[in-house]
Order: C-alpha cells, then sequence, then structure tokens
C-alpha cells in the first residue's frame, strides 16, 4: 500500500457531480463538462496536503459499471489499474472496488479506512464518502467513520505514553501502526477528533471547470 491513499465512494461523487453541473450550470448559463477525475484527484490532494505517490481507491456497486458526469468514467475500461504522473506531486494510481454480494457498501466503506489506519505503510489518508446526512446510511456510516479516527487517535496516544515508560526495544516490538493523518471530504461540518476536514465542494468545481471568478 502507498503511504498516502485517497478512498472515494464513486456513487456518490457522480451524485454531487450530477448536482453541481444541473446547479452552477443553471446559474453560470452554460453547460458544464463532466467532472475531470485527474484534475480532481490532484485537487484532493493538494486540499489534504497529500505530496508523492498517491493510491486512489474508487468503491463501487459491483452493477455500476460508468459514472455518468465523472470522466473518465469507466470503472474497468477506463480507470481501474491506470496511472497518471502530476508534476510537483508524484504518481497516482488507480484501482476500484467493486462492492461483492456478501458485504454492503457502509461495511465495505468502513472496513476499508479500518484496513488503512492498521496499516503501518499507510500515512495520509483523504476520504470522499457520504457524510451529507440526507439518509439512515448516510448518518451510520458517518458516525462510523468518526469514531474510527477517534479511536486511533486515542490508540496513538495512549502508545505514545506507554513507550515513554517502556523499554526502547520493546516499544519497537510492540508498536502500532503509527497515527495516521487523516483528511474528510464533505459539503458540511462534522463533529469528531482525530481527523482533519475539507470542503469537498472547491475540488469538484475546479474539476467542473468553475473558476473562483465565476462565483463572485
Amino acid at each position: 500500500m502507498a503511504p498516502n491513499v485517497i478512498l472515494i465512494d464513486a456513487a456518490y461523487i457522480d451524485r454531487v457531480a450530477a448536482a453541481f453541473r444541473q446547479h452552477f450550470g443553471a446559474e453560470l448559463k452554460r453547460e458544464l463538462p463532466k467532472a475531470d477525475l485527474a484534475q480532481w484527484l490532484v485537487c484532493l490532494a493538494l486540499d489534504a496536503e497529500i505530496a508523492g505517490d498517491v493510491q486512489c481507491i474508487l468503491i463501487h456497486d459491483r452493477e455500476a459499471k460508468v459514472m455518468q458526469n465523472v470522466a473518465p468514467g469507466n470503472f474497468s475500461q477506463e480507470i481501474d489499474g491506470k496511472a497518471f504522473a502530476e508534476e510537483g506531486l508524484g504518481e497516482f494510481t488507480l484501482a476500484c472496488c467493486p462492492v461483492e454480494r456478501v458485504v454492503t457498501l457502509e461495511d465495505l466503506c468502513a472496513e476499508s479506512l479500518e484496513a488503512l489506519l492498521t496499516d503501518k505503510k499507510a500515512e495520509r489518508i483523504a476520504v470522499v464518502y457520504d457524510f451529507d446526512g440526507t439518509t439512515a446510511e448516510s448518518r451510520t456510516l458517518t458516525k462510523r467513520i468518526t469514531k474510527l479516527c477517534a479511536k486511533q487517535a486515542e490508540k496513538a496516544a495512549a502508545a505514545t505514553n506507554s513507550s515513554a515508560v517502556g523499554s526502547a526495544e520493546k516499544a519497537e516490538e510492540e508498536a502500532p501502526a503509527a497515527p495516521k493523518d487523516v483528511t474528510l471530504f464533505a459539503m458540511q461540518p462534522l463533529e469528531g477528533e482525530g481527523f482533519a476536514q475539507q470542503v469537498l465542494g472547491y475540488s469538484l468545481l475546479a474539476a467542473l471547470g468553475v473558476g473562483s471568478d465565476e462565483l463572485q
């Protein structure tokens, strides 16, 4: 696993992109293009203060083949296994992870983050899930994710205190994964500890070709 990882609920970002295209297209009186996936990922990395190679994982329903409002949007043919480099940042490697019948989208999203929080190779993690809270599933997932972030922060603090009083050799042998720099992207403020937060809309507007000057 790369030290920098971006986790994405593909269906969610496709919905938000569709809503933005409709709303801001009407406001600006022009048709907005599909969101440029590469540009959006670069903006996410910059907002999350990620530098270096990045592993981008798009979680999607196994029946879904294409994102309608993001380009490129075909999971198997255009995204999975592809990569691109951004000067000054690093290489972005893309992978698609379908939700199989034995697990729900909520479980896969939560379990993916939980696995990264215990992965000693992972250092910075950016998460783009449905934190809007408009559905019961969204509210439950938000609680699970923020609790995972708080729990890993507590464990890291406890481990630091323990190693301070134990032998250096023993601390090295029993040391858990180092605390992660986690950034959650959302459209509204989130409550909790153990994570930073960034507004999702800014990066998405840039990927849709909307300049800040157009919104003034």
